[in-house]
This record gives structure tokens, sequence and C-alpha cells, in this order.
């Protein structure tokens, strides 16, 4: 009995510590690349688009975005492993707007075969790392399956979800659950057979800053967390009977 309660003990805090873990059994973006991508967009060059090729989970390309939305003569740019720091920096001046679209698709948007967020049912979130952020921003995830027309890009059934993040001022995680994506197309988005998942970064507030580390899915910490508890209770269960 001493074996079996220090066994699940070992494995209770095995469980609790990966809630912390920043591995990710599906990493959609490091943003790490040679030479550094950098683009940028002000009054007169409202858009900018760059595509790095055969890099993502999805077997293919991501495609980035970035708009001008206002701020005068001021601009916004972005770079994606500046200064070979592995991260996404998105820069405003003082009182620029602007947004910025990751999209994440097979070679030439042609999905090279649907890919499981779910690992086989162990991951039922996306994360993502910021490093910093002075302002609070917007943050839309549509996820697309069941067939995908790169042209329109859009895809049979698709789901989405939007959150609002804080200001950061250290490197923190955000997990945004499956189960909270709601459908805006056909069914809805099959997590377990994507064609494509579209990202866009947006702020109503001028100036804004952040550094993104890290882009993919893991489990949700909180499963995790409740697993682990369960073990640790099975514990104390354990050693009740062996006392009596």
């Amino acid at each position: 009995m001493f074996n079996l309660r220090k066994k699940l003990g070992l494995a209770a805090l095995l469980t609790l510590s990966l809630v912390g873990s920043s591995h990710a059994d599906i990493i959609l973006d490091d943003f790490s690349y040679s030479p550094v991508v950098d683009i940028e967009v002000n009054l007169s060059t409202t858009s900018a688009t760059t595509t790095r090729e055969d890099i993502n989970a999805l077997g293919g390309d991501v495609i980035y975005t970035l708009i001008y939305n206002d701020g005068q003569l001021d601009s916004s740019s972005t770079s994606i492993d500046f200064g070979g720091d592995d991260a996404l920096a998105w820069n405003n001046d003082a009182t620029m707007l602007s947004t910025l679209s990751l999209f994440y698709t097979g070679t030439n948007g042609t999905p090279s075969g649907p890919l499981d967020l779910t690992a086989s049912g162990n991951q039922n979130a996306f994360y993502y790392d910021i490093v910093f952020s002075d302002i609070g921003f917007d943050i839309s995830v549509v996820v697309g399956s069941g067939g995908f027309d790169f042209g329109a890009r859009r895809s049979v059934n698709e789901s989405a979800y939007s959150s609002v993040s804080a200001s950061v001022g250290g490197l923190t995680r955000t997990t945004l659950s499956f189960s909270d994506f709601n459908a805006v197309a056909g069914l809805g988005a099959n997590f377990a057979s994507v064609d494509y998942v579209y990202v866009l970064l947006s702020t109503t507030t001028a100036g804004a800053d952040m550094i993104i580390t890290e882009f993919g899915t893991v489990p949700e910490p909180t499963s995790l967390a409740i697993f682990g508890l369960g073990l640790i209770g099975l514990v104390f269960a354990a050693r009740k009977n062996y006392n009596y």
C-alpha cells in the first residue's frame, strides 16, 4: 500500500508540475526565422504582406498581413525573429492604430492534409506566450475544416473565438479553450481535422507595442490541475485505508 501511495503522490506532483510547463505538443509558430522578417505600414502604404513557406505545423505557409487603420504620419511595423530573439514584435508609433493577421495554412494555400489540433484528444486549447504588451489588445482566432477555398480564405465549417488581453509586463501564457469557440459557418470546425488557423490581433488604443514568442496548442491547465488534485485525493484515501 505504501508503494501505491508513493506512486500516486509522484504522479500527482508530476501532473501538477505540467500545469506551469511551457512545453506544447503542437507549436504552430515559434517565430524563429532567418533572415529577419520586417514589414511596415503608414498613411501612404496602408497594407503589407509577407509569407514564410513550409514552416508551420499544417505543413505549409504562414501569411503575415499588417494593415494601417489610423495614425496620421506615424507608422506601424512588425519584425519576426528580431535581433535573433525568436519572437514577433508588433510596434505602433504614438498615434498609430493597426491590425496584424497571421494565416496558417498549407503550401501555396493548399493544405497538405488536415491537422489534428487535439493530438488524438490530448490538446484542448490554443495558447500564446506574451513577453510584453504595454496596452491591452484584442485577439481573434478562426479555425476552418471540411474543405478549403484559398481564394476566399474560407472553409465549409468554421469556428471562431475572440478574447481581450490586458497589458503584460513579463512572460505570460494565455489559453483559449476549444470549447469556447462558436460555429460561424456550417457545422463549426472539427479541431481534429483542421485546414487552417487564422489569427487577428488588433487594438483600439494608439501606440500599442507587444512581443509574442510562441503560438500553439496545449492541454488546458485547469484540466491538468483537476486531474492532479484527483490523484492527491487517491493518495489520502489510500493512506486512510492503510491506517485502518
